[in-house]
């Protein structure tokens, strides 16, 4: 089963000393995993130089699922949803849970409150 990683999932892999505790390791044992290329661009960026390597690798491991037409349509969808219930979330998050709409996967991510917020969304399971 492919699991749709949130940025976060990976901000706290790279932090962790003890990568073994954390959530990206432990799906890593027991599924596919995928990005968005929304998260992709959000974690590269936020990479100094000397990290490219490490990076790399850890971007190898996952399979970048491309932000397609399909998701443009399911982040329209999304946002005005969102707009009406006047519960907008930020624009990356929209785009990330779309992604993961669009290609009809569940989506692991730590910023619940965020997440929940739009229907149809399928969350992992991360406690």
């Amino acid at each position: 089963m492919m699991i749709l990683l949130d940025t976060g999932i990976l901000i706290t892999y790279f932090r962790e000393v003890d990568k073994s505790s954390t959530l990206l390791y432990k799906l890593a044992a027991t599924h596919d995993l995928a990005i968005s290329a929304i998260t992709a661009f959000e974690f590269r960026v936020g990479f100094r130089d000397q990290e490219d390597s490490f990076l790399e690798e850890m971007l190898s491991m996952m399979q970048l699922l491309p932000f397609d037409e399909n998701c443009v349509s399911k982040s329209v969808e999304v946002y005005q949803n969102l707009k009406k219930r006047s519960k907008l979330i930020p624009m990356q998050d929209i785009f990330i849970a779309s992604t993961a709409l669009a290609y009809h996967i569940p989506i692991a991510t730590l910023n619940i409150n965020h997440f929940q917020r739009i229907e149809g969304i399928d969350l992992w399971q991360t406690s």
